[in-house]
């Protein structure tokens, strides 16, 4: 199974979303949160990784308040060119793109848009 031909499945809010594995950069137990002010919704704040500050972004219908600590997983993606960190509440594991295509899929560009 190639990347393109590949899915990885996480649950969010609930539900059961794909995403295309060659987005995936890498899965972290979710990290501490640092709060940015005036950030806007879903945007949980930044998180150090590897050296690094990326936007942690919550798409759960409601997320969870901003000073909550996260207890899921983080999906690290690459949009657009930089580093976005996923809030999920569980990994449901690498499947077919084929078998994964009932599933709904992460909305990157909902995901670019609030990072």
């Amino acid at each position: 199974m190639s990347s393109g031909e590949a899915c990885l499945v996480v649950d969010i809010d609930g539900a059961a979303r794909r995403l295309d594995v060659a987005t995936v950069r890498e899965v972290v137990r979710a990290p501490a949160v640092a709060r940015v002010p005036a950030s806007p919704p879903g945007v949980r704040g930044l998180a150090a990784l590897r050296g690094r500050l990326i936007p942690v972004v919550d798409l759960a219908d409601s997320p969870s308040p901003p000073d909550r600590r996260l207890t899921g997983y983080l999906v690290v993606i690459a949009v657009e060119e930089r580093l976005v960190g996923l809030v999920v509440d569980r990994i449901g594991g690498v499947i077919d793109a084929s078998t994964a295509a009932e599933l709904p899929a992460v909305d990157l560009g909902r995901l670019a848009e609030r990072a």
